[in-house]
């Protein structure tokens, strides 16, 4: 199930992104949502696809369309990593048809599939809205405790991820090398998740200035979690538009 609302944007050739997360947590003891180890997931799907309702030959929505994208047409990312590499930036790890860098892989996605799934562990959800900065997929998760019967309880721990919205991987610009957390795993790829601790973490909050990203989150439990994330933030200034009419 979807609990709340999807995040949308449009990457850089106007291509609209919708993006969510699946899981829920509203009953607890035998075959309740508290003890469903179920896999639920983080979805990024492109309009722009085959299936999709936006032309981006014209940069407007169709007349007609197909308004389901298979799940078949959508690229399961969880298993691939980016490395950090000094002599290939944004090395790809387990792309499914020997890309070699998440740029590739982010062409392959546009051109050939209608998004991308990125499936959590069994028993992890998804209960709050995506926040979405520079690029970055921000967004918590919850794994409940099994030896707690009480959803109002704090047991259970929260994870952040740091993901491309494009990709569903580990976050990877050529201004950003070492992603969202600025860390690294100990075979050298990006981390794209870190664990926050206990309780439900509320929606992200992102706080940016010229120098950095500072991101806020509050557990059930009362705790405020500030973690600073290594993401580059927009350039302050003022743009033109201007809007071509028929």
């Amino acid at each position: 199930p979807v609990l709340v609302s999807p995040s949308v944007t449009q990457d850089k050739d106007g291509r609209p992104w919708v993006l969510f997360g699946t899981g829920r947590l509203f009953s607890a003891g035998a075959n309740s949502d508290h003890v469903s180890t179920s896999t639920q997931a983080l979805y990024g799907i492109q309009e722009a696809s085959k299936d999709g309702c936006w032309d981006k030959i014209k940069m407007r929505w169709k007349s007609s369309c197909v308004t389901t994208v298979s799940l078949s047409n959508i690229l399961s990312v969880e298993k691939i990593s980016v490395e950090h590499s000094t002599t290939m930036p944004g090395k790809c790890v387990n792309c499914p048809a020997g890309e070699k860098t998440v740029f590739e892989l982010a062409d392959k996605l546009r051109a050939d599939y209608g998004g991308w799934i990125y499936r959590l562990p069994p028993g992890e959800r998804v209960l709050s809205k995506i926040t979405l900065l520079a690029g970055v997929v921000a967004v918590p998760s919850y794994t409940p405790r099994l030896d707690k019967n009480d959803v109002c309880e704090v047991g259970g721990t929260s994870t952040l991820y740091g993901i491309a919205y494009e990709t569903g991987t580990a976050f990877f610009s050529d201004a950003n090398k070492l992603g969202a957390f600025a860390t690294l795993n100990s075979d050298k790829t990006i981390v794209s998740n870190v664990k926050l601790g206990e309780g439900i973490a509320s929606r992200v909050s992102l706080i940016s200035n010229e120098d950095s990203v500072i991101g806020k989150t509050q557990t059930s439990g009362g705790n405020i979690v500030s973690m600073v994330m290594f993401i580059t933030p927009r350039k302050q200034g003022t743009k033109l538009f201007l809007e071509k009419t028929e």
